[in-house]
């Protein structure tokens, strides 16, 4: 056996995580959302539980599909989720309804695309509650992929994973990653490796490089190596090289230039500023704190610089007391605001 490389910078071994999708046919993945939400409304319906046995014994693929739902059900079926909710809903609406074919079809992209769900609800948090990985408000999450990959997932991101015979896939719903990408030595030739966004398609060579996603736009730093930007609407192409960076959205690219260090002093537990705006400052920091954290547009643009640790938000709010004119106004525990000092 070769020997094991070590870790790549800012990361730490920790277990793999294989996200492959099952190959379903869409009616396959029909008939078992239709079983659910059958099975959801049964109870202890014994013929009914019988009708399912004999479905889920028929075929393989009919037990790879009921599989695939327990694994994404055992994460978000509780009815607090969005996903445990529509099942609940589902399961009162008449069969062979106009109601349940549309039940069937949303719960068939939640739980095996996420497409259509990401399409239809774009305004809702559904995408990212059934997401293959998440992590909460103030949590870094580093995770190593089944080709050798490893994610670090900044505060209050989401991503789904899909590995098939072709591909290495991750799709950003929501937040900042950091990405080392593997060998995949267990194909010949390797999986092309692709991160997507709602602004198009990132395909790195041999890389290290981290994607934000914003509103409108996606913003990406390469520290390694080489990534090609593929905007959802435009056909041409830009690669970024290692030091460089780009923002990008539909319809193409909106600007370049060098790739900031200080932007991933997160995967550290650090926000870095050097003269920056006091907004800038106020709404990163809001992105690693429970609650609601927002500047006074009247300071909106005082300077600060500075090293601070992530894990210590309010010792944060603090240090911007003693240093600048403003003070901290809370309504709550959690919801602040930064506005100007009253002066006697």
């Amino acid at each position: 056996m070769p020997p094991k490389t070590p870790p790549a910078q800012g990361f730490s071994p920790f277990p793999p995580v294989d996200r492959r999708i099952p190959e379903i046919s869409p009616q396959v993945a029909r008939q078992a959302v239709a079983w659910l939400i059958d099975l959801q409304a049964a109870g202890t319906d014994a013929a009914l539980h019988e009708g399912f046995d004999r479905w889920r014994q028929a075929d393989p693929a009919h037990e790879r599909a009921w599989r695939h739902i327990e694994a994404v059900n055992a994460r978000f079926g509780h009815l607090a989720s969005p996903l445990g909710s529509a099942l609940a809903q589902a399961a009162l609406t008449q069969p062979a309804s106009p109601k349940r074919r549309q039940a069937i079809k949303l719960l068939v992209g939640a739980l095996f695309t996420g497409g259509t769900l990401l399409a239809a609800h774009r305004h809702t948090p559904w995408p990212v509650w059934v997401a293959d990985e998440r992590s909460a408000t103030g949590e870094r999450r580093r995770l190593q992929l089944a080709d050798g990959s490893r994610l670090l997932l900044n505060s209050d991101t989401a991503v789904n994973i899909a590995f098939s015979a072709k591909t290495r896939e991750v799709q950003l719903l929501r937040g900042e990653i950091l990405v080392d990408t593997g060998r995949d030595e267990a194909y010949a030739p390797a999986r092309r490796f692709v991160v997507k966004t709602p602004h198009g398609e990132l395909v790195p060579i041999g890389t290290r490089f981290a994607v934000r996603l914003h509103a409108d736009r996606t913003r990406l730093d390469v520290f390694a190596g080489a990534v090609e930007i593929r905007p959802t609407a435009d056909q041409r192409r830009l690669t970024v090289d290692a030091g460089e960076s780009a923002e990008f959205a539909e319809p193409a690219v909106l600007a370049t230039g060098p790739a900031d260090a200080d932007r991933i002093a997160w995967q550290d537990g650090m926000l870095v500023a050097s003269r920056m705006r006091l907004a800038d400052f106020v709404a990163e920091l809001d992105r690693h704190r429970r609650g609601r954290l927002r500047c006074d547009p009247a300071i909106a643009e005082l300077r600060i610089s500075g090293s601070f640790p992530l894990a210590e938000p309010e010792r944060i709010l603090d240090a911007l007391r003693s240093t600048l004119p403003v003070e901290i106004h809370y309504v709550t525990r959690y919801w602040a605001t930064v506005r100007p000092a009253h002066r006697s």
